[in-house]
């Protein structure tokens, strides 16, 4: 007897979020009972399947080496020795995943706001931007200290987005100096992502040695007052009560020696534009 695995009705495919090389769509379904094996359909036009690829007993596969910002339609058959189902699963659609082929820029610094030019392909309108990474500072909550304040999406090759460098007001964690290891992610609109792994820079930003802003009398110099202000929380850390972000001038959780060194790069010194600078004191 003809086994007919249509009978066993509708079944569903998804596609699937997890990361894989870019031109890839990834597929999963439900299982077919009696099914030896899966079929999986697509073309670039909604119910029309040019080309299928055959696969094995798996509840997931992947499409790949398909053309960028090209929007595909999915369906999948099941078969066994008998033959296949007489009718697809639900059909999905999307884009191939997202690849990101560099950024810039590289560096950064403390309380900066910075337009981030990502350059890749398969970025489709509406994408978001998420930074992520096991050595990425946050804050005492868990937010990363870099935030993603606007993203545009100019064309499926390139991303716009600016983004803000913590702090940009007093009284917030800094984040901290020096170079991580950062997660680029790119989350297209059906949770489809891509992620490139790279480096940033993180500089110390100037102005924040003028820690005593109270006074208008020493604003823009760094003097006996901004070091009375770090002496204070010297030796506190994150999370203390005598703990100032302001005075954690590295952003490393800790007021203490690095920080005080750093103060000293500017000490006696007035604001002239660029840096602290003793020829500019009245």
């Amino acid at each position: 007897m003809r086994l007919s695995l249509w009978k066993y009705g509708f079944f569903c495919a998804t596609l699937a979020a997890g990361t894989a090389a870019a031109g890839t769509i990834n597929l999963g379904w439900e299982q077919v009972p009696e099914a030896t094996g899966y079929r999986v359909y697509f073309g670039t036009d909604a119910g029309s399947y040019t080309s299928f690829r055959s696969l094995g007993d798996t509840l997931s596969g992947s499409l790949d080496d398909l053309e960028s910002c090209t929007r595909y339609y999915v369906a999948v058959k099941a078969f066994n020795a008998g033959g296949e189902s007489g009718t697809y699963s639900n059909e999905v659609s999307g884009w191939p995943r997202p690849e990101i082929a560099s950024y810039s820029p590289s560096a950064v610094e403390q309380g900066g706001q910075y337009t981030l030019d990502l350059v890749g392909s398969n970025f489709e309108p509406g994408a978001e931007l998420v930074f992520t990474g096991q050595g990425m500072p946050t804050d005492l909550a868990g937010i990363p200290l870099i935030r993603v304040d606007a993203i545009q999406v100019v064309d499926c090759t390139r991303i716009q987005a600016l983004i803000t460098i913590e702090p940009t007001s007093a009284g917030f964690r800094a984040m901290e100096i020096g170079s991580f290891v950062v997660d680029f992610e790119v989350r297209n609109p059906d949770s489809v992502f891509g992620v490139a792994h790279g480096q940033l820079q993180v500089d110390f930003n100037q102005r924040r040695a003028d820690l005593n802003r109270s006074d208008s009398g020493t604003r823009d110099r760094v003097d006996g007052k901004d070091l009375i202000w770090l002496a204070h929380a010297y030796g506190s850390s994150e999370g203390e009560n005598l703990f100032n972000p302001d005075a954690d001038l590295n952003g490393d959780g800790a007021v203490d020696g690095a920080d005080l060194a750093f103060l000293a790069t500017g000490f006696g010194g007035c604001w002239d534009g660029d840096g602290w600078n003793l020829g500019a004191c009245p």
